[in-house]
């Protein structure tokens, strides 16, 4: 016990001497203003030389956040509301956040601000025909940066679909941008396998593949073709034969077909 109780009376004397120095030695710095708060101040009661310790007092109507609550236009204090002045300067910091990120061929919604407080936010937009690429807002994070990591302003451009036996019954026509959306349908006779309808997609691809047109299980549109085209060549034979026999019993009236003349 007695050597516990020296040891413990070294340590303490050696303590009372760090504290005697440091004490001597940082008396009188001062660590200068410690900072605004949005809608309050510090009580600077205490003045702002080592030693000191100021307290964030806010305006009536208004509370200080120190965590990752409340309105997103004031000042936060990390940790505690109470900062000291130290030989380092003023325990703790008033989060801040700078310009924002610069985005290419974007910008941001409303004017730029030297400053932001923390979790205030800022919305990017692309220039016209561009597409957002990433996260619209960022805000400003307890480390002083903007998060998360900002957009990018890309050109998203779908190719023009290429549907043999179909025809668009629904969409703008291309250029063929991000979101637009279009319908096809096959023709008379020809039924559709796949996807009627295409979306454009973040990857300048379309939602789904195109689809085909086949067929129809209850027409046959080349058999119809080779009948109706039998069918006109009977009825040009006849008419040919009937103007022949007209030809021979009348023989000073010349009559001709349009496919007969030349």
């Amino acid at each position: 016990m007695q050597i516990c109780r020296d040891a413990c009376f070294f340590f303490l004397t050696i303590w009372l001497v760090y504290l005697t120095f440091e004490v001597e030695t940082f008396q009188g710095i001062s660590c200068g203003s410690p900072g605004e708060v949005m809608n309050g101040r510090y009580d600077l009661t205490e003045g702002v030389e080592f030693g000191a310790r100021v307290t964030a007092q806010c305006d009536k109507g208004s509370v200080v956040h120190t965590h990752r609550t409340g309105p997103s236009h004031q000042h936060y204090i990390v940790g505690s509301k109470v900062r000291n002045c130290m030989a380092a300067g003023w325990s703790g910091r008033v989060v801040k956040c700078g310009a924002p990120p610069v985005v290419a061929n974007g910008s941001l919604l409303y004017r730029a601000e030297e400053s932001y407080a923390y979790r205030e936010v800022v919305e990017y937009q692309c220039d016209r025909q561009l597409t957002l690429d990433g996260p619209r807002f960022l805000h400003c994070s307890e480390t002083g940066q903007f998060e998360p990591n900002p957009p990018k302003c890309i050109d998203i451009t779908c190719p023009t679909p290429n549907i043999d036996k179909a025809f668009r019954v629904e969409g703008h026509m291309p250029p063929y941008k991000y979101m637009s959306f279009i319908r096809y349908e096959c023709e008379k006779g020809y039924e559709m396998e796949g996807e009627s309808g295409l979306a454009c997609e973040i990857d300048s691809r379309w939602s789904a593949p195109y689809p085909t047109c086949k067929v129809s299980k209850d027409s046959n549109p080349e058999a119809e073709n080779v009948f109706f085209s039998k069918i006109g060549d009977e009825i040009k034979g006849g008419l040919n034969t009937f103007i022949n026999w007209v030809s021979k019993k009348i023989p000073e009236v010349e009559l001709k077909l349009p496919w007969m003349r030349k």
